[in-house]
Parts: C-alpha cells; structure tokens; sequence
C-alpha cells in the first residue's frame, strides 16, 4: 500500500491556499468599488453571522499559503549564488502574500464580529473597515503576489528546476499583477500557483517519493 509523507503532499498547500482564498473572496462578498455607506453598514448588519466559516476559510488560505512559500523555494533553490538571492525573495514574498491574506481576512473579521455584538457598528465604523480591507485585497496583495511569482520566475529561469518557459510566465505573472488592473490582473499569478502547486506534487512522484 503507497503512503503518502506530509513533504510529498505539501506542494499541494498552493492550490489549496488559492482555492480557498477566491471560494472565501467571492462568497464573503464585500467586493464592490466604493460602494455607498448606507449599502456597507447595511451588508454587514445583514450577514455578519454568515461569514464566520468562511473568514476561518481565507485565514487558513493565509497558512498554507506561506507553507507553499517554503515548499516552491525549496524546490527552486539549486545552491547557487545567482539563484540564491532570488529563492529569499521568493519567499519572502510568499510569506508577504500570507501576511497580507491573513490581514484581509481579520479585518473581514473585526467589521464582522462587530457587526454582530450588542450595539452593532456604526456606518462610519464600517465604511473604514471595508475600504482598509479593499485596499489589502486591490491594492497590497497584488503587490505581494507579483513579488512572489515574479521573484520565482526568476529564479526558475536561472536554474534547471522548471523549464524556463515556466519562469517566464511567472514573471508575465507578476507583470500582469502590477498592472493598473491588478485588482483583476491578481488571477494570473493565482493560477501561476496553482499550476505550480500541482506540478512540484507530480514531480514528486515521479521522483520515486511514494513508498510501498
């Protein structure tokens, strides 16, 4: 019978952190650009007790994502100079996007729990709240997922780990991100992760990881 160690199934925290970080995103709602006061105080008072599981969901996308972080950079680091400065970044920026998604979620949380207690919030407490957490989510993990992706690209291309072609796209990745639509640009280098994710999982047992 195969048994699976924990270091071969651990590539795989990356499609799970981004599974659950667009399922959490999209089914928490809270997207809208600029959206009135009246329509944010009443969304939050409406469905505040809805979102607990869901904002557990993203905080632990946050978790794996960062475990991701080490997974890849281990996995791209060859021991050279010209590669090992970009392995640190890589996952600096991992644990950056981690930090980030983490912030996102604790925010959602606070405007949430809120919400939900005894004297609720006020319409100025929650506009605050939903336009700090829109700025990590449009503005700050962009950022930090380009820094990521961008940084291992690099260093795919500068090492034999991946085809080259492979860091290429990650770094179109990141240039994608930090476009002026990086709020939706933000997918690509989501879906670089997720290809990735799958990819260090199968190399892994094609490397013989699996034992009877």
């Amino acid at each position: 019978m195969n048994k699976f160690r924990l270091s071969q199934l651990a590539p795989l925290t990356g499609i799970a952190a981004v599974a659950l970080l667009i399922g959490s995103l999209t089914t928490i709602g809270m997207n809208n650009y600029l959206p009135s006061v009246d329509s944010v105080f009443t969304f939050l008072n409406d469905n505040a007790s809805q979102m607990g599981i869901w904002i557990y969901a993203g905080l632990l996308s946050a978790f794996l994502m960062v475990w991701f972080a080490g997974s890849v950079s281990s996995a791209i680091d060859t021991g050279k100079d010209n590669v090992g400065q970009l392995v640190r970044i890589t996952f600096g920026g991992g644990l950056a996007t981690g930090i980030v998604m983490a912030a996102i979620f604790a925010m959602t949380s606070a405007a949430t729990d809120r919400a939900g207690s005894v004297g609720g919030i006020s319409a100025e407490g929650a506009i605050t709240l939903y336009d700090l957490r829109s700025s990590l989510v449009g503005a700050a993990l962009p950022f930090t997922l380009a820094l990521f992706t961008g940084a291992a690209g690099g260093a795919i291309i500068r090492s034999s780990r991946f085809p080259a072609w492979f860091g290429w796209l990650g770094v179109l990745a990141a240039i994608a991100s930090l476009s002026p639509v990086g709020y939706l640009g933000q997918v690509v280098p989501m879906i670089w992760i997720a290809i990735a994710s799958i990819w260090l999982f199968m190399r892994g047992l094609a490397g013989g990881a699996a034992r009877v």
